[in-house]
């Protein structure tokens, strides 16, 4: 009935074209009426068409329907296992087949490899080293050559390549060409009806190939972006531990270059501290017992008596000498910006932040972080400051990690911490982590006798620095300076001195090469005697007498020419001249001593 239907639509149509070009119309007319004609029947054709191909061979157009649904999937996928997989799924469904098996051809070191890609119904264990056992069938499927088990019997010459075949269990190879390279081929079992595949399935086949070729080079086009995006991703990784690295290191580099620079312009060990008063004598011997222990040390005293050299002692003379010596002023910094220099930031945390910035704790891990003018953190930093105490870690300001670091904590301050304790300016349980060790460093006004010491030192050192050779201070000019109650302690002393060297023209300083402050000394002593020294528990201790001026001198003059001598391991000729004398004047001076 279709088929008749169909012929007579098409012997109407062309009585029709017959007649309208018969017709003696316009030739305008004519050619519209015929397109109208076409235009009316089309639909019409197609679908009858359409009805008759499905009439005669149903099997084709599921075969189409399902190659279309295989090629619309594969475009989709990327991996090569699930495109095997979606394949031979596809085709045993559509084929009635249970043996369908795809294969993958590649090339590794001047050889062919073939795997499986995705299999149902063959043993895979019984297929090996399949480039090895079928290498004609290969060489035909490269030629784009489909093979099949009747085609093999029927030519005597193709007769080996059965052995081959059997190995696969198939009966039919359809190849997979990719630029005339073969990719791979689809094996096919026995048909579930015991029938020859159609020349409809063959072509189904044969386009399928088509599309699976383009599917898995895309497929390892994606595998091998996927892997190289991997190895990227890791170099990336790799690279940004390495700038972090390099990041803790320089920061690390410019510390230790500040901290060298102040070494070599200020040489400074622990026993090169001037003073040799009985309190600097007591501080120095708690420093040498301390300085080998872990605990925090709290350092108390007035700004300028050196709390920053003894903490430096602390260090250098403790097992951590080798690690950083990390230094914070407390009172330099707003609190938003101290935050950051003790924990660091993260990149894009506040405005500014353009990058990632180590904190001070990270930069002293494994050494000492000094924390000058403790007294002066905030409520919220002290908080912060005792989580990082306690549980040694902290996180940077923006930061989500915690970040352990291993330090020492020293700390400075200049105001009575008890009694910001007790109101409440200061936390309790910050004070006590802090306060392990306690040092006091006594004022310069307390320990007359290391004033001259002091002062000889800056003296040399003010020499070297601007070229100048001033022998010694004036007996008046020292009178003075014993008198003077020095508020701002070692730290005024030295800019003292320095300031006199500078603007002395003579072999000596005098009275008139210091501020008038200091000759009003003498008249109007702001300290007559020496104070009683406050012991570590803040209880007033008598301090040992002080012994006369001249014999201060003495004492001052002969442990000056010995420590000379030391330092020149006996070489009296090189110990004159470093104290700027004559031989002959040395000698006497050894002798009056005696200690020629």
């Amino acid at each position: 009935i279709v088929i008749g239907l169909y012929i007579a639509i098409e012997g109407t149509l062309v009585s029709v074209f017959e007649f309208l070009l018969n017709e003696r119309w316009t030739s305008v007319s004519r050619y519209l009426a015929i397109i109208a004609v076409a235009f009316l029947f089309k639909p019409i054709h197609d679908a009858l068409y359409m009805l008759t191909d499905r009439t005669i061979n149903p099997r084709r157009q599921r075969y189409r329907q399902r190659l279309q649904q295989v090629s619309d999937s594969l475009t989709s996928l990327m991996e090569l296992d699930d495109l095997g997989e979606k394949m031979v799924s596809s085709l045993s469904d559509a084929l009635e087949t249970p043996v369908v098996a795809l294969f993958v051809v590649s090339e590794s070191a001047d050889r062919r490899v073939v795997q499986p890609l995705a299999v149902r119904g063959l043993k895979e264990t019984n297929l090996g080293d399949l480039a090895l056992k079928i290498p004609f069938l290969l060489d035909e499927l490269e030629k784009g050559a489909v093979i099949s088990r009747r085609m093999l019997l029927k030519k005597v010459p193709h007769r080996p390549y059965l052995a081959q075949l059997d190995v696969l269990e198939a009966v039919l190879l359809i190849p997979i060409l990719s630029e005339r390279t073969l990719s791979g081929f689809i094996a096919l079992g026995e048909h579930s009806a015991g029938a020859d595949y159609s020349a409809a399935a063959r072509e189904l086949l044969q386009a399928l190939a088509r599309h699976a070729a383009v599917a898995i080079e895309n497929a390892r086009a994606y595998q091998k972006i996927a892997g190289l995006n991997e190895q990227l991703q890791s170099q990336i990784e790799k690279i940004e531990k390495q700038r972090e690295q390099i990041l803790v290191l320089q920061e690390r580099l410019l510390e230790e270059n500040v901290q060298l620079k102040e070494v070599i312009s200020k040489p400074f060990a622990a026993g090169s501290i001037i003073g040799s008063s009985p309190s600097i004598r007591e501080v120095l011997k708690m420093v040498e017992k301390v300085a080998a222990t872990d605990s925090a040390v709290l350092l108390i005293g007035e700004s300028g008596t050196g709390k920053e050299l003894f903490a430096q002692a602390l260090h250098e003379n403790s097992n951590r000498r080798d690690k950083p010596f990390i230094k914070v002023n407390c009172a330099a910094l707003a609190e938003s910006l101290l935050e950051s220099e003790l924990f660091g930031h993260e990149k894009g945390s506040f405005t500014g932040a353009h990058q990632r910035k180590l904190g001070r704790f990270e930069l002293a891990h494994g050494g000492t972080l000094f924390l000058d003018e403790i007294g002066e953190l905030s409520s919220n930093l002290q908080a912060k400051l005792l989580r990082a105490l306690q549980e040694k870690e902290f996180d940077r300001v923006g930061g989500t990690k915690s970040i352990k670091v291993d330090v020492r904590i020293i700390a400075a301050t200049n105001r009575n911490l008890e009694a910001e304790v007790q109101r409440g300016g200061f936390r309790e349980d910050l004070y006590y982590r802090l306060n392990v060790i306690r040092i006091i460093i006594t004022p310069l006004r307390d320990r007359h006798r290391d004033i001259i010491d002091l002062a000889m030192h800056f003296l040399n050192q003010s020499n070297k620095k601007t070229g100048k050779r001033i022998r010694h201070i004036e007996e008046r000019a020292l009178d003075a300076l014993l008198a003077y109650d020095w508020p701002g302690n070692v730290r005024e002393l030295e800019n003292l001195i320095e300031r006199a060297v500078v603007l002395s023209d003579g072999p000596a300083l005098g009275l008139h090469d210091f501020p008038i402050e200091i000759a009003d000394a003498l008249d109007h002593p702001t300290h007559p005697g020496p104070p009683n020294l406050q012991s570590p528990n803040n209880h007033p201790t008598a301090a040992p007498a002080e012994a006369p001026l001249p014999e201060i001198l003495e004492n001052m003059e002969r442990e000056t020419l010995l420590r000379a001598l030391q330092d020149c391991q006996g070489n009296k000729s090189e110990a004159a001249r470093r104290l700027g004398l004559a031989r002959s004047t040395f000698f006497n001076k050894l002798r009056k001593f005696g200690l020629a």
